[in-house]
C-alpha cells in the first residue's frame, strides 16, 4: 500500500507563510518584473535546429512528442523565475494583512488580490514546468534500468519531481536552473528505483552535457550553504583545475568547449574533473561537511 506523500512546505495556505526567495530589486523594481512576458519578447526562446536521437526508440517518440514545446534561454528563465519568487511576495503581503484583522474587518481586498496572485503564480509555475520537460527525458535518456516501472511511470516521477525543484529554486545566486535540476532529477530516479528494488545505471559520461542544453534545484539542500562551500572548497585547486570546474558547474561549458580552450582533448577535461570532484569531496569531509549538499558532487 502507497504511503500518503508528506504536505509540501511550498503548499499554499491563508495559515502559514508563504515560502519564497526575496530579492532587493522587488522593492524597486516591481512594476517591470511583472510586466516581462515572453510572449512579448522574441529572444525568449530557444531555437530547436535539431532532432533529438537516442538508442531508445520510446524516449525518441516521447522527445518527438514534445518537439513543439518552447524553452525559455537563461536570461528569460531567470526573468520568469524572478517573477514567480515576486508574486510570492505580493501574496504573502496580503495574506499577512487579511490574518491581521478579525472576522468583523476581514480585508476582502486583500484577500481577493491574494487569491489573484496565486493564480498568476500558478500560470508562471506551469510555464517554467513546460519548458523543462525535455529534461526529464534527459535525464531518463542517461539512464540504464531493469526493473518493475514502465518509461511512462518512471517520466510521471520526473514531472512530479521537477514542480518540488521549482519551487525550492532560488534564481538570485546566478545558477542555471539545469544544473541543479538535473542532479535533483537523477538522484531521485534513483532513491524511486532503490525503494523498488531495481537495478539502475546511470551513463555518467554524458550527464552534465545533456544538461548544458537546458536552463534547469533542489529544495532539500540549503542554497547558500552549497554556494559558499563550492566557492570557498575550490581553493583548494590549482588554477587550470579551478577553472574547468567553474565553467562547467557555473558556466555549464562542454568538455569540447574547454578542451578547444586549454588545448587539451575534452578526454583530458574529464579525467582532470573528476580528479578534482574527489579532491572536492576530501576536502568538504576534512571540514566536517556533508558532501550531499553540494548536489553536484555524486558518490
Amino acid at each position: 500500500m502507497t504511503k500518503p506523500s508528506k504536505p509540501s512546505k511550498y503548499e499554499w495556505s491563508i495559515d502559514k507563510p508563504i515560502v519564497y526567495h526575496y530579492d532587493e530589486s522587488f522593492a524597486t523594481d516591481g512594476k517591470s518584473i511583472l510586466a516581462y512576458d515572453p510572449a512579448n519578447d522574441m529572444s525568449a526562446y530557444k531555437k530547436e535546429t535539431k532532432f533529438i536521437r537516442t538508442n531508445d526508440d520510446s524516449i525518441s517518440a516521447m522527445f518527438s512528442e514534445l518537439r513543439n514545446v518552447k524553452v525559455l534561454t537563461k536570461q528569460a528563465m531567470f526573468k520568469m523565475f524572478k517573477r514567480y519568487n515576486y508574486l510570492k511576495h505580493l501574496a504573502e503581503q496580503q495574506r499577512q494583512a487579511f490574518q491581521a484583522t478579525t472576522l468583523a474587518q476581514f480585508d476582502f481586498e486583500a484577500f481577493q488580490k491574494y487569491n489573484h496572485y496565486q493564480q498568476e503564480c500558478h500560470q508562471v509555475k506551469n510555464l517554467l514546468l513546460e519548458s523543462n520537460l525535455k529534461l526529464v527525458l534527459h535525464v531518463l535518456k542517461n539512464l540504464s534500468y531493469r526493473g518493475n516501472l514502465t518509461l511512462n511511470e518512471l517520466y510521471s516521477l520526473g514531472v512530479e519531481r521537477l514542480f518540488i525543484v521549482i519551487e525550492g529554486f532560488n534564481p538570485f545566486y546566478n545558477f542555471a536552473f539545469s544544473t541543479y535540476a538535473f542532479h535533483a532529477l537523477r538522484r531521485h530516479f534513483y532513491t524511486q528505483i532503490k525503494r523498488n528494488k531495481d537495478k539502475v545505471l546511470f551513463e555518467d559520461s554524458k550527464a552534465l552535457d545533456t544538461a548544458k542544453s537546458y536552463d534547469t534545484h533542489q529544495n532539500e539542500f540549503d542554497k547558500q550553504k552549497i554556494i559558499h562551500t563550492v566557492l570557498q572548497t575550490v581553493e583548494c585547486l590549482d588554477e587550470r583545475d579551478k577553472f574547468i570546474i567553474q565553467n562547467r558547474f557555473f558556466e555549464q561549458k562542454t568538455l569540447k568547449e574547454l578542451g578547444e580552450r586549454l588545448g587539451i582533448t575534452k578526454e583530458r577535461v574529464r579525467q582532470i574533473e573528476i580528479r578534482s570532484l574527489r579532491i572536492l569531496r576530501e576536502t568538504l569531509l576534512a571540514r566536517n561537511f556533508d558532501t550531499n549538499l553540494l548536489g553536484l558532487i555524486d558518490e
